[in-house]
């Protein structure tokens, strides 16, 4: 009888190895490549420094488009320089000079 309990016991520790070996494979690989696992830590950190990176640029560019704005607020000068470029006017008493091309110039001759 001895035996047959020495028998039965070997082998319900051999499953129960067994199963702890199943188990702590699982916590290792849920450790590794789960939602919260390493992998997932490195992929979020070049996430996060991606994101900084970007904020950087933006808050640069937010700082030259206030520059910008305070100038085109206080500034006459460029308030009339882009007016001149972009719109095409002119103030009283200044000479326009109108450039055609010598298609044009063939066709108003015609």
């Amino acid at each position: 009888m001895r035996s047959y309990f020495r028998d039965s016991s070997s082998s319900i520790s051999v499953i129960i190895c067994w199963f702890l070996i199943g188990v702590s494979v699982l916590v290792f690989l849920n450790a590794f490549f789960g939602r919260n696992g390493l992998f997932s830590l490195f992929q979020d950190r070049d996430k996060f420094q991606k994101l900084k990176n970007e904020i950087v640029q933006l808050e640069s560019s937010n700082k030259k488009l206030r520059a910008e704005i305070f100038s085109l607020k206080n500034n006459f000068k460029v308030v009339e320089k882009i007016a001149r470029e972009n719109l095409g006017l002119v103030k009283s008493g200044d000479t326009v000079f109108e450039f055609i091309s010598s298609e044009e110039y063939k066709l108003s001759k015609e």
